[in-house]
């Protein structure tokens, strides 16, 4: 079955990710079903209004597809409920629409964090829609795929410390996590042409958690290629623990008053005193650290 044959269901195209999907999918010639919340119309998209909760939303979304890609989530939010809800319960329900739909193929993309549920209510939130897929999907064919840390122009998540590392600073957990941590980072276009690329590859074995460098980098060499890239330095700032741990707390008991969300939580702390976030398979042709953090400045490129 060529591309123009085939019709891709996907949740979260508005999003970061998302965007450079969508790209992707339609620069390769398949007909994309759409979610969204508010009307859009875009050339080759078929776009559907509703929202992920929605069963309803979900079967429709889901209707005569080839394959069906997840990429809605949360990545902060007032509480672990809410976070459960939106990527624990509806992953399930989204698998489970699809099964009902007799979609050859289900993509949940999911998160490095969902290796380690302990740590974070965002990190238990991403298992448990690994689990609820699983559970809808029986034995039909699903791909879970675990991305590491996704940089790119506008993307929220990673933004303060890009912007942190242009001042010249990078803020960072003291102790063992300075020393011993090893990150993967990945280009959002290099991860939005894999996510794509398994829509006909050979169905893995198990959980996939594609990287651009297997090997990972230390807080030092991301300050160092930072600094080179930038051609001026970039400094470490190391935040002893104990610091971080009552600067999380406060944080979270501001937001709560305020009824606002944050990124920097206690759980985010312990996720940043973990020491390996490294992810298992090389993507192919992906781009290095240099490159990614380039294109995430916005700096002149010939690439």
């Amino acid at each position: 079955m060529t591309a123009a044959e085939m019709t891709i269901s996907l949740t979260g195209a508005t999003g970061f990710i998302g965007r450079a999907l969508l790209k992707q999918l339609t620069t390769s010639g398949y007909r994309v079903r759409a979610l969204t919340r508010r009307p859009r119309s875009d050339p080759g998209i078929e776009w559907l209004v509703g929202d992920i909760e929605s069963e309803g939303t979900l079967r429709q979304l889901a209707a005569e597809s080839d394959v069906f890609i997840h990429l809605a989530g949360l990545t902060k939010a007032i509480t672990r409920a809410e976070l459960l809800k939106i990527n624990g319960t509806a992953a399930g329900r989204a698998a489970a629409a699809a099964t009902a739909a007799g979609t050859r193929r289900f993509i949940l993309v999911s998160s490095l964090a969902a290796r380690e549920p302990h740590l974070s209510n965002y990190a238990a939130s991403k298992r448990a829609g690994e689990d609820a897929a699983r559970a809808a999907r029986g034995q039909d064919e699903l791909v879970i795929i675990r991305p590491p840390a996704i940089i790119g122009p506008g993307d929220d998540a990673t933004a303060q410390m890009l912007g942190a590392m242009q001042a010249g600073w990078l803020p960072v957990p003291g102790g063992k996590a300075a020393k011993s941590t090893r990150l993967s980072f990945i280009y959002v276009d290099d991860i939005a042409r894999y996510i794509a690329d398994q829509i006909d590859a050979p169905l893995p074995a198990g959980t996939v958690e594609p990287t651009a460098e297997p090997a990972g980098t230390s807080w030092v060499e991301l300050a160092k290629t930072a600094s080179n890239v930038l051609s001026k330095p970039v400094r470490l700032v190391r935040i002893p623990p104990l610091l971080l741990k009552p600067s999380a707390a406060a944080m979270e008991t501001i937001c709560a008053v305020f009824g606002k969300s944050s990124f920097f939580n206690a759980g985010k702390v312990r996720e940043m005193l973990h020491t390996d976030w490294t992810g298992r398979v090389r993507i192919s042709d992906a781009r290095g650290l240099s490159e990614s953090l380039r294109l995430a400045f916005e700096l002149d490129t010939d690439v």
